[in-house]
């Protein structure tokens, strides 16, 4: 009887561990330096930048993210045995009057963390994918934390996700450099 009752308390422990999100941590590269002068912007009196555009290259900035480390486990170990599903958001700040910020990924884009886990071989889960917000095309970040917009999403951690930015600047721009920054928000849940 002493053994069924030892078996019973810790397999209800393990099941009370499984049912909270852990903490993660994102990580990233810088972001493009971007410089336009007034002659690129200003082709003709009273037109815009809107159809010259700079485009950074496909994978100049890569995020990842994946579960910190426990006591008794690593950020490998505490990724392969909690599978979350985990949405990105973007918002920025300090952007000048007129700039269009723009940002997209790629379907399955960067790599699995770990490679392979126990999840994988349940088909009935779900792959652990990416999913690009407005199928892969660019998204205007707006520039006010409480509009932050979904970018894409993703089951599972994931690293070297390669982001692509897109800047439009605009006559109406104060000249001189400006330092936007660009905010990341993820929201994790357990399905």
């Amino acid at each position: 009887m002493k053994k069924y009752i030892a078996y019973s308390i810790l397999f209800f422990t393990a099941n009370i561990c499984f049912g909270q999100l852990l903490p993660g941590t994102l990580y990233g590269t810088a972001g493009p330096t971007y410089s336009q002068s007034l002659s690129d912007v200003v082709k003709e009196a009273g037109e815009d930048d809107g159809s010259i555009a700079y485009e950074n290259g496909a994978s100049a900035v890569q995020i990842s993210f994946y579960l910190d480390p426990s006591n008794l486990r690593s950020s490998s170990q505490n990724c392969a045995n909690n599978v979350y599903k985990y949405k990105v958001f973007m918002h920025t700040q300090n952007a000048p009057e007129g700039l269009v910020l723009e940002a997209r990924t790629f379907s399955n884009a960067g790599n699995r963390f770990p490679a392979s886990a126990n999840y994988d071989l349940f088909p009935a889960n779900g792959p652990r994918d990416l999913y690009p917000e407005n199928g892969g095309s660019y998204i205007a970040i707006p520039n006010e934390d409480s509009a932050a917009i979904k970018v894409f999403e993703f089951t599972g951690c994931r690293t070297n996700i390669p982001i692509q930015f897109r800047v439009a600047a605009s006559a109406l721009s104060d000249s001189g450099t400006s330092n936007t920054e660009v905010y990341y928000t993820v929201v994790g849940s357990l399905n």
